[in-house]
C-alpha cells in the first residue's frame, strides 16, 4: 500500500505540469493517465500475484518519484519565473 501511495502521489506531480504546461487543458493529462494505467500491467515485472510481495513495484514507485521530483523543479523554475515577471510588472507601473 505505501508504494501505491508514493507512486500516486508522485505522478500527480507529472500530472499537475503536464496540465499546466498544455496551457491548462484537462484532456492531455487525462491522457498521460489512461497511458499510464494502460501500461503499467503490461511491464513484465510487475506481475501482481495475490499474496505474493511486489516488489518490483517499488522500483516502479521509485521511478515515479525520481520524474516527480524533475517536474517539480520544472514548476518551481516556472513559478519563480511568472513572480519575476509580475513584480517587474508593478515596479514598471
Amino acid at each position: 500500500f505505501l508504494a501505491f501511495v508514493i507512486m500516486t502521489t508522485s505522478i500527480s506531480v507529472v500530472y499537475a505540469w503536464l496540465f499546466n504546461a498544455s496551457g491548462q487543458a484537462m484532456i492531455i493529462a487525462i491522457i498521460f493517465h489512461a497511458m499510464n494505467n494502460t501500461a503499467a500491467p503490461l511491464l513484465p515485472y510487475l506481475r501482481w500475484e495475490e499474496g505474493q510481495p511486489e516488489t518490483a513495484y517499488w522500483l516502479y514507485a521509485a521511478v515515479n518519484v525520481l520524474f516527480a521530483l524533475v517536474f517539480a523543479l520544472l514548476i518551481i523554475k516556472e513559478a519563480k519565473k511568472n513572480h519575476a515577471h509580475k513584480v517587474e510588472g508593478l515596479l514598471s507601473s
